[in-house]
């Protein structure tokens, strides 16, 4: 009913705008994996490991295994008005979480943005504009995966949001606010549970006037609180860059997420910190055509040790837990749509885990 009523609205507001344009948008993307993981292999402190029957497989963990569908998105993007109001509405057939489970949020995108030479507004289930690495999009990926920290932040969520910028963009100051949950049933209860971010990028390579070398660097921040069932409040921050040179690119970030809970009986506000971070180095060897990608990553959901004394955790617990993983991708793009990725995985896991989950993926896409 929601999508038949998006349609009815888009085709209304096609009436009312005589510049009104629209076009077909798209990305299909499948992979092939194989993996060693077995969860019999997992040994948590030198004892096998008991999943939660409850829970599915942790594709983080290498459990894919076989053909699998990444994504089916559809949709149509355009203009209300030529250069100053446009829209874009997609769906997701293959919806999933960002650790790879799968969702039921068919809806991927659906807002407007009006655009100005000093100011850019959107509203609508967008971005929340926090992380370079939540920001890409899919099929701009270097690799199969974003770095895995990124499941430590929000993704999309009902917002608006409104950037401010110079005429060539050198500095951009982007300001949101968002429900902080997809259901806002219990939002009535206090005004703050709303998710407040902000991002400040500064393009050097513009202020400096360099054609060849490029260069972006960004500071990110995010805030909600909660006060329905437990009292909570969650802060993240965090830094990217990204930089460009000939035939080299590199990218890195560094994200932190300090979480506060309700007050112990001493009055001390109970906190734990997570954190990520990840480098990558692409080098075209053919412009365009065929890439080597590298990638190392750690992330800690939580600065404590989680469940280091029991054998039985769930995927939630999993997913916390401490690791480094190292990527290697070789990227092909036979056709300007189209792009292959063989990517080696080799994962270790740093919080008393010990089980063989290495991986390689070959994921083909074609977007439109």
């Amino acid at each position: 009913m929601r999508y038949i009523l998006l349609f009815v609205l888009i085709c209304a507001a096609r009436s009312a705008f005589a510049e009104t344009s629209a076009e077909p948008v798209g990305l299909v993307r499948l992979s092939f994996i194989h993996s060693d993981s077995e969860t019999r292999s997992i040994v948590v402190n030198g004892k096998p490991l008991t999943l939660d029957s409850s829970k599915a497989d942790p594709s983080p963990f290498g459990y894919r295994r076989g053909f699998v569908m990444e994504n089916a998105q559809f949709g149509v993007m355009g203009n209300f008005v030529a250069d100053s109001l446009s829209y874009v509405v997609r769906v997701e057939m293959v919806p999933r979480e960002k650790d790879g489970n799968r969702s039921a949020d068919y809806l991927r995108d659906a807002y407007a943005t009006w655009k100005s030479p000093w100011i850019d507004v959107r509203a609508g289930w967008q971005k929340v504009p926090f992380s370079q690495a939540n920001l890409k999009a899919t099929q701009d990926m270097p690799l199969p995966y974003a770095p895995v920290f990124d499941v430590l932040q929000p993704q999309r969520l009902l917002g608006a949001i409104a950037a401010v910028h110079d005429p060539e963009e050198r500095v951009k100051l982007t300001v949101g606010a968002f429900n902080s949950a997809k259901q806002a049933l219990e939002q009535t209860r206090d005004y703050d549970q709303l998710l407040y971010a902000g991002r400040l990028e500064v393009t050097v390579d513009k202020i400096l006037g360099s054609e060849e070398f490029k260069w972006r660097i960004a500071a990110n921040a995010m805030q909600t609180k909660q006060y329905f069932d437990t009292r909570s409040e969650q802060r993240w921050t965090g830094l990217d860059s990204r930089a460009a040179w000939r035939f080299l690119q590199a990218e890195a970030e560094v994200v932190a997420l300090d979480f506060y809970g309700d007050a112990d009986t001493s009055g001390n506000r109970v906190a734990h910190r997570g954190w990520g971070w990840h480098f990558d180095l692409t080098g075209q060897v053919w412009r365009d055509v065929l890439s080597v990608t590298g990638r190392v990553e750690s992330m800690d959901g939580d600065d404590k040790l989680a469940n280091g004394a029991t054998t039985q955790l769930t995927i939630d617990d999993l997913s916390r837990q401490k690791k480094r993983w190292w990527t290697l991708g070789l990227g092909y793009k036979p056709t300007a749509n189209g792009r292959c990725v063989l990517a080696l995985i080799h994962r270790e896991e740093l919080e008393g885990l010990s089980f063989a989950n290495d991986s390689g993926q070959l994921t083909c896409q074609l977007a439109f």
